[in-house]
């Protein structure tokens, strides 16, 4: 369990945080139930997007060592924080049997149904839900991202971000809010260091006023490939702001599926 004790949340504020969630059966089988990736205490993007196959690799095998040296019959959620730079990482919390989980829910595994089979002394791959074998780590077609309770799924990062901020704040599906694109600089990046629910707009806005990305990754400890998404999305706001449409553009636009429209991005 590699001294989880007296691991000290504050010492890795810095660092991303994945969580991981394994589930068991009585004779040590283990299946990946899915993972996420923690942007704050509000919003998750699924799969994990910003870590290499290598570091997913090693925590999911920490995750099942974990779970097997507790010999636990079900389910564990595992948070880690990883180092962007160096790729390190440490096993920061877990919990045992947590039922409707955000993993769950994206993943639409049927958890609860297995749990009290497991529980039974069934075995995973003996487990047949609704005509399906239940023994199989989900994969993602799609990306989501959750706000609050709410969960939204597309193609690319930067409609799951569109998405996912607009519908979340109910604003006509328009990527700015008006009390953000009132402030001065200074004040955005007081609202940056804040990372809270609506922390895209905070940072599409911190775009509109040219704070560079490697400034708002710093103050928000956000991964660049959100920020970088965030980016693009402004990048084609502004292009289209110039009322200079030619074909390359307009297909650019097409691909996230957006319009210009009162100087924001319109998504139908």
């Amino acid at each position: 369990m590699i001294g989880i004790e007296n691991v000290k949340l504050d010492d890795y504020k810095d660092w991303k945080k994945i969580e991981v969630e394994i589930l068991r059966d009585k004779n040590g089988n283990c299946i990946c139930i899915g993972c996420r990736e923690i942007i704050n205490n509000d919003i998750s993007a699924f799969p994990v997007l910003s870590i290499t196959n290598k570091i997913y690799q090693l925590i999911r095998y920490e995750t099942i060592e974990l779970i097997n040296n507790l010999k636990i019959i079900g389910n564990i959620n595992v948070i880690y924080a990883i180092n962007s730079l160096s790729e390190e990482y440490k096993l920061i919390k877990y919990t045992e049997k947590a039922e409707n989980t955000l993993i769950e829910k994206v993943n639409k595994y049927p958890m609860e149904r297995v749990l009290k089979r497991l529980k039974n002394g069934e075995l995973i791959d003996a487990i047949v839900i609704d005509g399906k074998n239940v023994c199989y780590e989900s994969k993602l077609e799609q990306i989501a991202i959750s706000v609050g309770e709410y969960i939204y799924y597309s193609d690319n990062l930067e409609k799951a971000i569109l998405k996912s901020s607009c519908m979340s704040k109910k604003v006509d599906d328009y990527f700015k809010l008006d009390k953000y694109s009132e402030m001065e600089k200074i004040d955005i990046e007081k609202e940056l260091e804040r990372n809270d629910i609506e922390v895209f707009f905070t940072i599409a806005e911190a775009i509109r006023k040219e704070i560079s990305v490697e400034k708002i990754c710093q103050i928000t400890k956000i991964d660049k490939l959100f920020v970088g998404s965030i980016y693009k999305i402004i990048k084609l706001e502004n292009e289209l702001s110039l009322n200079y449409l030619t074909f390359k553009l307009v297909e650019k636009a097409m691909q996230v599926r957006t319009v210009w429209k009162s100087n924001c991005i319109f998504i139908w």
